[in-house]
């Protein structure tokens, strides 16, 4: 049986046809990142490319405006697992070549994305996170009501029970567990 190719072109488009017809049907919404739009968050990692995925997924869920994750000195698949990870339009991966958390914090609070955001949040890549963020509206809330407030750490969440004057030299201070308590002996205890 002889096709001209204008009967070939025809079978063709319809094919072509049908097969778009599927993949509109298919096609995922595209995601959209308003949540938190005064909220920069900063992510400083290294060579976590097996935690990555985990570390990011509750701000991708929760649907994070802005986000910049600086990838420093890595050198497995953390700046790309990131990249694939990150679509927003807000999304920023930065490959740096170790300069240490304290430049790149400096560079994101000085960008482009931060200058529309009121708050920060400066995390680190071994910190994994819940997809309820009552603990960060409860902060924001807390700066919000008080404008002396600036900076919240929330360091592994220890609540200093006692500090006394630390040994001058710490020649003799030694870090010591006890039970949930946590510190130098001498000095203090959380």
């Amino acid at each position: 049986m002889k096709f001209s190719l204008r009967r070939i072109h025809e079978i063709a488009s319809d094919i072509s046809k049908k097969k778009w017809e599927i993949l509109k049907q298919r096609r995922v919404p595209l995601r959209t990142f308003e949540a938190y739009p005064n909220l920069l968050c900063v992510f400083q990692t290294f060579n976590k490319s097996h935690l990555i995925r985990l570390v990011l997924n509750p701000f991708i869920k929760k649907g994070f405006k802005n986000i910049i994750l600086f990838a420093d000195g890595c050198i497995d698949n953390t700046l790309v697992k990131a990249a694939s990870i990150l679509k927003g339009k807000s999304h920023a991966v930065i490959a740096v070549n170790d300069v240490h958390e304290i430049r790149n914090y400096r560079f994101a609070m000085t960008s482009e994305a931060a200058k529309n955001c009121e708050f920060a949040l400066l995390m680190q890549d071994d910190d994994l996170y819940l997809l309820d963020f009552s603990w960060l509206d409860y902060r924001l809330d807390m700066m919000g009501q008080n404008p002396k407030l600036v900076v919240l750490g929330f360091n592994g969440a220890i609540n200093y029970l006692q500090i006394r004057s630390a040994n001058e030299t710490f020649e003799t201070d030694t870090f010591e567990m006890r039970d949930d308590l946590v510190g130098l002996s001498s000095s203090w205890f959380g």
